[in-house]
């Protein structure tokens, strides 16, 4: 644990679960912890002062989702999730939303974490409807059903880009969500340096960048002007020992080893006071052919949108004439 000694923040971690554990220690050493990749939900409570997330909340995730599910006119979903901590927290925050526009999850299908074949499988057979022959589960992409993906897919979409035939025939005509970032020359500079940097360290084809990479970038810049205002307002780096940490001198931690940072109430106090990003906003996207299509935006403030959200937050909203839209899903 020598790499936290001194430490004035940490960017980190890519996972909500480890980022329950390196919370805890922020907690501890009074350090903000810094998160481009933590979603879950639960990160946000006041069990986690100096968690500060750079990303998106989940719980806006779940959001979009259940004013899709409205939009279309449905009114029960059936929920697939890995079952560990992060995938139930969002569960319960979709049930949540859902409920708020009366409507409900008929089924969840709690997953392993790191599922195999026979895993998947047997979900899938919990979900066959009754009655139906169980030859082959293709028919469960045909007409009739719809299956809504969370960021993952796209994830994988523009980092794995392009997929391989077989892949992209799995999931055509899905819907999924893309944390929105707006078109801007700063973003068209990055994603150019980002892909001339894997052409130059990698010949095996190219890595693509995706939000949670365009959110890590933000991350070390947002670090580093928190770190301005903090010196600018008579912050200084200094640590100290205190009985909190002595306490902890037989854990396997060694946390008895590190030194509170004096400043991190401070530096934390340049942050807003949810510790979330403002205006939250999600691309729709639809899954089509060799690549994916946008279909419309959400917006916290205002739900769905063929607009995306920088030309709604330039223009007032006059909500009463404001109308939900999306287009027409392939």
């Amino acid at each position: 644990m020598s790499f936290m000694e001194n430490a004035v923040a940490i960017i980190g971690p890519q996972s909500s679960v480890i980022a329950h554990v390196v919370s805890y220690l922020a907690k501890r050493l009074q350090v903000p912890l810094l998160s481009f990749a933590a979603t879950d939900p639960s990160l946000s409570s006041p069990e986690y002062p100096f968690f500060v997330r750079t990303t998106q909340n989940d719980v806006f995730q779940m959001a979009v989702i259940a004013d899709i599910v409205v939009y279309f006119g449905w009114r029960k979903v059936t929920a697939i999730y890995k079952d560990d901590d992060f995938g139930r927290n969002g569960i319960a925050a979709l049930e949540d939303k859902l409920a708020g526009k009366q409507c409900t999850i008929s089924y969840k299908a709690p997953m392993n974490p790191e599922p195999s074949g026979e895993d998947i499988r047997q979900i899938l057979y919990q979900l066959w409807p009754k009655g139906a022959s169980a030859g082959s589960f293709s028919t469960m992409l045909d007409s009739g059903y719809v299956w809504i993906a969370t960021d993952w897919l796209t994830d994988i979409l523009e980092t794995d880009s392009p997929l391989s035939s077989s892949s992209l025939s799995d999931v055509q005509g899905l819907l999924t969500l893309r944390f929105h970032t707006p078109e801007s020359k700063l973003k068209k500079q990055v994603m150019t340096r980002w892909r001339n940097l894997i052409r130059r360290e990698y010949t095996d084809g190219l890595f693509g960048l995706n939000t949670y990479g365009l959110h890590a970038y933000d991350t070390v810049w947002i670090l580093a002007h928190a770190l301005n205002e903090y010196f600018s307002q008579g912050g200084s780096i200094s640590f100290s020992n205190t009985s909190m940490i002595r306490q902890f001198k037989d854990s396997n931690l060694h946390l008895d080893a590190m030194r509170v940072f004096d400043g991190g109430e401070l530096l934390l106090s340049n942050y807003d006071s949810d510790r979330d990003l403002i205006n939250p906003s999600y691309d729709i996207v639809n899954v089509v052919g060799t690549g994916h299509i946008n279909i419309g935006y959400w917006i916290n403030s205002s739900g769905l949108s063929v607009q995306p959200p920088e030309a709604l937050f330039s223009t007032p909203l006059n909500q009463t004439g404001f109308r939900q839209q999306l287009y027409s899903v392939i």
